[in-house]
């Protein structure tokens, strides 16, 4: 890709190469070669995109069960049971359960 002329201010680039497939950049460079009319560059620096909604609240994603050794369990036991659960903002809860 060479001599790419971006108008709006935007330009993404990605790479699909399928399920299983992986590839790696080495090296990557854009230039600004010159101002794009009508763009304001300081607002956009200070009001840049995170993705991240801090509105709402973390769902729980999976529930794992482990028994007191850390072993893996399939359904809660008689007994002492931790519970973790996996959030969707990539964190992680822990509960003990004594049934």
């Amino acid at each position: 890709m060479s001599e790419i002329i971006v108008t709006d201010g935007q330009m993404t680039i990605g790479v699909n190469f399928g399920s299983g497939a992986q590839y790696e950049f080495d090296y990557a460079k854009l230039y600004l070669t010159a101002p794009a009319d009508g763009f304001n560059y300081a607002e956009a620096l200070t009001n840049l995109p995170t993705n991240i909604d801090t509105n709402k609240a973390a769902r729980v994603r999976a529930i794992q069960l482990y028994d007191l050794n850390g072993r893996s369990i399939s359904k809660s036991n008689k007994g002492i049971s931790i519970i973790k659960k996996v959030m969707s903002d990539c964190t992680f809860k822990t509960e003990k359960v004594i049934k």
